[in-house]
């Protein structure tokens, strides 16, 4: 870097320019000395930058609509306008009682849920999904998910059970993609889905943290059977006996499967957000 000296007698006016490669062009008006500072300039991860589907952020209490802290729309932040909704009292999980790293979560307890209705079908999109979620026990519960309780729907979502986390992706009545992990854990985490439909190359991995923890090769069939019925957070689809019981920090889905560098740069936002360590 070269120091300049400024006569203080002189206008100190600068311009600044930034070039198309991010080196940064000072020009100093007072003696018309120029500086270049080379290097890239950078903008904090937004997960704007993906373009999500889906977007939501507990941290940022101004998309919750809330009456004595029940819960009765939690909006989406992407643009896609893929509000949630919960007109039931008595199913509206609460806002303002819990904190993650000091940030607003939702805690839901059994029979709460938010309802995303028939809108975010696969048909033959891939799927990415990061989720900030802490179980408050072990037992069966699903914090988000879509399902009907039919044979001919097509199920994908999150859910645990005493002993196994479960990334379930079922195109076609055999769980053809499922990914199921061994755990025990109730700490809060990040968990993201990483699904990539790729005919008889397919994966989906399931990631705790930043790092792959199971992964399913199968081949996919190429498009799910059916794929009406609703999504929810905090409730599989229909499915009452995988009602949540814990706290939701965040949620952002991708109908496509993200690039590595995508997933890296979404699971630090969320570590250095959430407090939680890669």
């Amino acid at each position: 870097m070269t120091t300049n000296t400024v006569d203080p007698a002189q206008p100190t006016a600068s311009t600044v320019v930034v070039a198309a490669d991010g080196s940064v062009t000072v020009t100093q008006v007072s003696n018309a000395t120029t500086v270049t500072y080379p290097g890239v300039l950078s903008t904090p991860f937004s997960p704007l930058d993906l373009s999500p589907t889906l977007w939501l952020d507990a941290s940022d209490e101004s998309t919750i609509t809330e009456s004595g802290g029940a819960v009765s729309q939690w909006d989406d932040k992407s643009g896609n306008g893929y509000d949630l909704t919960q007109a039931t009292a008595a199913a509206q999980p609460v806002t303002g009682s819990r904190t993650v790293n000091g940030k607003n979560v939702l805690d839901f307890i059994r029979g709460d849920y938010l309802d995303g209705g028939d809108i975010l079908d696969l048909g033959t999109n891939a799927f990415t999904a990061f989720i900030v979620v802490k179980w408050d026990d072990t037992a069966l519960a699903a914090p988000w998910g879509k399902h009907i309780a039919a044979a001919t729907d097509g199920r994908y979502g999150l859910y645990r059970t005493n002993t196994t986390l479960t990334s379930l992706y079922d195109p076609n009545a055999g769980n053809t993609g499922t990914v199921n992990y061994a755990d025990t854990n109730t700490t809060t985490r990040i968990l993201s889905q990483v699904l990539d439909r790729n005919g008889a190359s397919s994966t989906h991995d399931l990631r705790i943290d930043g790092a792959v923890v199971a992964t399913k090769n199968f081949t996919d069939p190429g498009s799910d059977w059916d794929t009406t019925g609703p999504w929810r957070i905090g409730r599989y689809g229909t499915s009452t006996a995988f009602d949540f019981d814990g706290v939701i920090g965040e949620f952002i889905l991708l109908l496509r499967t993200a690039t590595a560098q995508e997933i890296a740069d979404t699971e630090t936002y969320l570590a250095d957000k959430w407090g939680i360590t890669l």
